[in-house]
C-alpha cells in the first residue's frame, strides 16, 4: 500500500494540473500560522478599538467629557 501511494503520489506530482493543486495546498499550509498570526492581531487591535470607544461613551454619559467649547462639563449635583 505504501509504494502504491508512492506511485500515486509521482503520478500526481507529474500531471501540471495536479501539481500546481498539491504546491498550492503546501504554501497554505506553510503561510497559514502567519496569516492567522496576522488576523488575531488585528482583531485584537478591533476589540481594544471598541472598547476605547465604549469608555468614550461612558464618560460622556457621565459628564466628565469636555464639551465643544473647551470647557469641561460640570457632574449633576449629588443629592443626599
Amino acid at each position: 500500500m505504501k509504494d502504491f501511494s508512492i506511485l500515486l503520489l509521482i503520478g500526481v506530482l507529474n500531471d501540471p494540473f495536479f501539481s500546481g493543486i498539491v504546491l498550492f495546498i503546501a504554501i497554505a499550509r506553510t503561510l497559514f500560522p502567519f496569516f492567522q498570526s496576522m488576523m488575531d492581531k488585528s482583531v485584537r487591535r478591533m476589540e481594544l478599538d471598541q472598547q476605547i470607544e465604549i469608555e468614550k461613551l461612558r464618560t460622556s454619559a457621565n459628564g466628565t467629557s469636555k464639551s465643544p467649547a473647551g470647557k469641561t462639563k460640570k457632574p449633576p449635583p449629588k443629592r443626599s
